[in-house]
């Protein structure tokens, strides 16, 4: 991590619900002719009240990690990053808002499997 990619916490602020539904909107016409099941927005920024991190977490439930794949792609021109060393084979990882694309993290957007999805969300 470098000094342009600190997280910090703020109070919570109502637009963030906003925000991720935008941005769900926003994937689902990238992504429109992939198999995707479900995508919810996440994490603290989901939570109204609570102090969080500004970082609008995204889940996308996928049958197989596999599909998630031919998301990179179309996600990348999008602004989207994926990180393969935080991705396994269950899970694929992308960030929005790093450099050359912005000046910090906006959004963590995760691909699981429907197995991992419905155990954990």
């Amino acid at each position: 991590m470098n000094a342009d990619d600190l997280i910090y916490l703020t109070p919570y602020l109502p637009q963030w619900a906003d925000m991720a539904a935008l941005e769900i909107k926003q994937i689902k016409n990238i992504l429109q002719d992939l198999d995707i099941e479900k995508i919810e927005h996440i994490g603290s920024t989901a939570v109204p009240g609570l102090a969080s991190k500004p970082v609008i977490d995204i889940a996308i439930k996928v049958g197989r990690i596999e599909n998630g794949k031919d998301a990179i792609r179309p996600l990348e021109s999008f602004g989207y990053l994926y990180l393969a060393e935080n991705s396994d084979e269950k899970h694929m990882f992308f960030v929005k808002g790093l450099p050359p694309h912005g000046d910090g993290r906006t959004h963590h957007l995760h691909f699981y499997e429907r197995d991992w999805f419905d155990r954990h969300t």
